[in-house]
């Protein structure tokens, strides 16, 4: 074997999502399975999900027995995994968001900017089909009408989803930065003046999952940090 790997023998955790590879990767899985392989399109994203679903719930019950076993050691290690991957997604599909950005941005459009790229999101990175709406020019929301995780995780277990959902959302920050920059009527670290709250889930009997999102105030806490860091200390036992 050469000592130069080539394009069949690059480590998978080079692949980055978008990436040509990534999408070739998509396009033989329903070319050999679907078309060659006979299978019916619908059992095998059944069985995708139930592969899926697995994966996560092995994913949470390992949060759940390094926070138990370390504490709070152990659960910043998984906070920390769990941010950078999501930060890492976040940076890979800035050029799909960009088509999303107005040519000018100010904060009469903040909102439903943040809106469409959230939902672009909800629909491609969680598979979660959504509704969005602008409420006026300080506040919008959005539910998410189904999720693939709503049926074997808690309430209580979304808490780690929250880790990848801030990882992405600096990584689209680090991604997008000098496209906003030069769109944006003023300074662009303001885009990022932001306040996101969920205010429903469909775990607790909800409906649907429901995110308020809004301008964040001078002065106002960020919400969304400050609720992440109580279920944080509460599954460690420090509240």
């Amino acid at each position: 074997m050469s000592e130069t790997a080539g394009p069949q023998e690059r480590k998978r955790g080079e692949v980055k999502l978008g990436d040509e590879e990534w999408v070739r990767n998509q396009r033989n899985f329903l070319e050999r399975v679907v078309r060659e392989g006979g299978h019916d399109p619908l059992s095998v994203a059944a069985s995708v999900l139930r592969w899926g679903q697995m994966m996560a719930v092995v994913l949470l019950d390992t949060v759940k027995a390094v926070e138990k076993e370390f504490g709070e050691k152990g659960q910043a290690l998984c906070k920390n995994v769990s941010f950078e991957h999501g930060r890492k997604v976040g940076r890979e599909i800035g050029g799909y968001l960009l088509p999303l950005l107005p040519e000018r941005i100010d904060r009469s459009n903040l909102i439903e900017t943040w809106l469409k790229m959230i939902s672009w999101v909800n629909r491609n990175i969680w598979a979660s089909p959504d509704e969005i709406k602008v409420v006026n020019e300080e506040e919008g929301c959005f539910d998410i009408l189904w999720c693939p995780h709503q049926d074997i995780y808690t309430a209580r277990d979304c808490r780690i989803q929250r880790w990848i959902v801030s990882g992405i959302m600096a990584g689209i920050g680090e991604s997008l930065f000098e496209e906003l920059e030069r769109r944006s009527s003023g300074d662009p670290s303001e885009l990022f003046e932001i306040n996101l709250e969920v205010t429903d889930l469909i775990p607790r009997g909800a409906r649907t999952c429901h995110f308020r999102i809004w301008k964040r105030k001078k002065g106002e806490e960020n919400v969304w940090e400050k609720h992440s860091e109580y279920l944080e200390k509460r599954e460690v036992g420090k509240t």
